[in-house]
C-alpha cells in the first residue's frame, strides 16, 4: 500500500470516528432531552391528576352547596303555605283587620322572595300547562274554557327558572 492510499485511509478512518464522536454525542443530548421531557410529562400528569381530584372535590361540594340551598327553600315553601293558610283562615272567619294585616305580609313576602330568585307561580285563569302545573281534579264549567285553571290548591314555585314545585290546579273540562 502506498503512503498516498495509508493517508487517504487514515483521513477517511478519522472522518469517521469523528463522525461516530459526533453521532454519540447527539445521541447524549437526545437522551437527556429525552429524561427531561419524560419528567416533563410525568410532572403533568401528576399535576392533571391533582386537578382532576381538585375538580371531582368541588363539584361533590357544590352539588351538595345545590341540595342545601334546594332544601332551604322547602322550608321557606313551608312558611309561606302556613301564611297562605292563616290568610284562607282569616277570609273564613270574615276577619276584615287580619286579612288587611296579611296583605299587608303577603306583599313585602312577595318582593322579598322575588330577589332571592324564588317566584310565585300564579295560574288562576291560565290554561293548564303540565310542566308547572299538575292537576288534582276536573270540573265541568262551560263558563270556563277548556283547560283553564278554576282553582289553587296549592302555590307552586319556581327557583331560578325550575319548578320547584308545581301549583296544585283543579281544571275546566
Amino acid at each position: 500500500m502506498s503512503e498516498i492510499q495509508k493517508g487517504t485511509n487514515t483521513a477517511d478512518l478519522n472522518d469517521i470516528y469523528e463522525a461516530i464522536r459526533k453521532i454519540r454525542r447527539d445521541i447524549k443530548l437526545v437522551n437527556k432531552n429525552t429524561k427531561k421531557n419524560i419528567l416533563s410529562v410525568e410532572c403533568l400528569k401528576n399535576e392533571m391528576s391533582n386537578s382532576n381530584e381538585q375538580i371531582f372535590r368541588l363539584k361533590k361540594e357544590l352539588e351538595q352547596k345545590n341540595f342545601d340551598e334546594v332544601k332551604i327553600y322547602r322550608k321557606i315553601l313551608i312558611l309561606l303555605d302556613q301564611l297562605d293558610n292563616v290568610y284562607k283562615f282569616a277570609h273564613q272567619c270574615e276577619n276584615k283587620a287580619l286579612i288587611d294585616n296579611l296583605n299587608s305580609v303577603k306583599k313585602i313576602t312577595r318582593k322579598e322572595i322575588s330577589e332571592i330568585n324564588l317566584c310565585e307561580i300564579n295560574p288562576l285563569g291560565d290554561l293548564f300547562n303540565p310542566d308547572i302545573h299538575r292537576c288534582i281534579s276536573r270540573v265541568e264549567d262551560s263558563s270556563k274554557e277548556h283547560g283553564e285553571i278554576i282553582s289553587v290548591i296549592e302555590t307552586g314555585y319556581i327557583l331560578k327558572g325550575k319548578v320547584l314545585r308545581p301549583a296544585l290546579v283543579i281544571v275546566a273540562k
